[in-house]
């Protein structure tokens, strides 16, 4: 499969840890570090910060994890040769449903390259009153063979997770 220029892989930035300051949410403090905001770029900051127990609250002083971004961010190592892909989070099963019936219509090359792979939809607590709901894409029998696929996902817009790297000068 040729993958186009756009499609290459991700330059990952590295992690940095930044100390809360008076007034920030986690999502006003992602916005000062990542260009796009939402539910699965939040879940990954979640995810590099397990003391965080409500994504709601956070505290002044409190060091957090900015984690770095690649395609390989998406991976879900199962096992040595099992991988599934985080395809994204979502704040409801509205929104679940929404990606699922919309995210590879009337997309040819994704739906034959991806025929088989199963996706499960994977509730995570957030705050002690709210749930998001990652879904993941599976199986992939080598880390190469997922990654082949992330970027074809990538170059059709199917992954918001890497809509949050920021641009490259053209």
């Amino acid at each position: 499969m040729e993958v186009k220029k756009e499609g290459t892989p991700v330059e990952k930035r590295t992690d940095q840890i930044i100390e809360v300051q008076k007034g920030w949410t986690l999502y006003s403090m992602a916005r000062q570090y990542y260009p796009v905001v939402n539910p699965s770029l939040l879940d990954f900051i979640l995810q590099a910060n397990p003391q965080i127990n409500d994504a709601h609250l956070i505290f002044p002083s409190q060091k957090i994890k900015i984690p770095g971004i690649a395609e390989e961010s998406l991976l879900v190592r199962v096992s040595d040769h099992i991988y599934y892909i985080h395809l994204g989070t979502f704040g409801s099963t509205r929104d679940v449903h929404s990606y699922q019936s919309g995210a590879f219509k009337g997309v040819r090359d994704v739906r034959s390259y991806l025929r088989g792979k199963k996706i499960k939809v994977i509730p995570r607590k957030v705050s002690p009153r709210e749930t998001w709901y990652r879904l993941e894409m599976g199986k992939f029998a080598s880390k190469e063979e997922a990654l082949e696929a992330i970027q074809v996902l990538q170059e059709k817009k199917r992954l918001p997770l890497l809509d949050c790297l920021p641009k490259k000068p053209s």
